[in-house]
C-alpha cells in the first residue's frame, strides 16, 4: 500500500502496518493499481463504528528521555492558526490553571509552530517544559510517545496521541467537529481518549475542571 499525504506526516504514516511507501502529496506518485481516498474507506468496506478496528497504536515513535517522578502531561491548547475554527477550538493558557494546582504534575507544552503567546499567558508557559523545536510531527511524535498523559484541545495532537495509543483527555466545544460526535464521552476512533464538553457555548470551565478531577482520580 503507498500512502499518499502531507508532507510533516509521511514519516509517520510509513509506520502504519501494510504501509510499503509513504509519500508526500506534493511528489509525483509511483505505479499504481488503484487509488481510494482515506476517507472513502468505511463506506467501500461498509464499516460503522459498531464494527471499527480500534487497534491503537497504529502509529509508532521512539520515546524521548523524560524525567520521572513525577506524571507528564502534556498540554495543547490552540490549534493551527489558519484553520478558520481555531477561535472556537482554542482556550487560554490561563484558563487551564487548575491544570498547574495538581500536585505531582509535570506539564509539557505541546504550543505549534507559528503560535504566538498572549501577555496573559507567558507567565503561565514559564511554567511548562519547552517543546523541543518541530519542522514535522516526528519530534512531537516522540514527545507524546514519551508522556504519561496529553490534554488537547480539537487539533492535530489530541489525533496523533489517540493513533499511538496514548492516553488523552480531549476538551471539545460545544459544537465539535463531526468526529467527536455528540454527548459521547468516549471516541469509536481512539479507545484510550477521554472527552470533555463545554456544557454551554464557550463555557470551558466545566470541561477543565472535569478534566482536572479525572487526572487526579486516574493518576493521582
Amino acid at each position: 500500500m503507498i500512502t499518499a499525504v502531507p508532507a510533516p506526516l509521511r514519516n509517520l504514516a510509513a509506520t502504519v502496518p501494510g504501509v510499503a511507501q509513504s509519500i508526500a502529496i506534493e511528489e509525483p506518485l509511483p505505479a499504481y493499481d488503484a487509488y481510494v481516498p482515506l476517507m472513502s474507506l468505511p463506506h467501500i468496506f461498509d464499516i460503522g463504528l459498531d464494527a471499527l478496528p480500534r487497534n491503537v497504536p497504529y502509529l509508532s515513535a521512539g520515546a524521548m528521555p523524560l524525567s520521572r517522578g513525577a506524571l507528564n502531561v502534556g498540554l495543547a491548547w490552540a490549534g493551527a492558526p489558519g484553520n478558520t475554527l481555531n477561535e472556537r477550538r482554542s482556550i487560554a493558557l490561563a484558563a487551564l490553571a487548575p491544570l498547574f494546582d495538581i500536585p505531582r504534575v509535570r506539564l509539557h507544552s505541546l504550543k505549534r509552530d507559528g503560535e504566538a503567546l498572549t501577555p496573559a499567558d507567558r507567565p503561565w508557559s514559564e511554567r511548562l517544559v519547552a517543546v523541543p523545536a518541530r519542522d514535522d510531527f516526528d519530534n512531537m511524535a516522540s514527545l507524546v510517545a514519551s508522556l504519561d498523559l496529553v490534554i488537547s484541545v480539537d487539533t492535530s495532537l489530541a489525533h496523533l496521541a489517540g493513533a499511538l495509543g496514548k492516553r488523552v483527555f480531549v476538551l471539545l466545544s460545544h459544537v465539535p467537529d463531526w468526529r467527536w460526535m455528540l454527548e459521547r464521552t468516549d471516541s469509536p476512533w481512539y479507545p484510550t481518549a477521554r472527552l470533555f464538553r463545554q456544557h454551554a457555548p464557550g463555557d470551558w470551565s466545566s470541561a477543565i475542571e472535569s478534566a482536572a478531577r479525572a487526572v487526579q482520580e486516574e493518576f493521582g
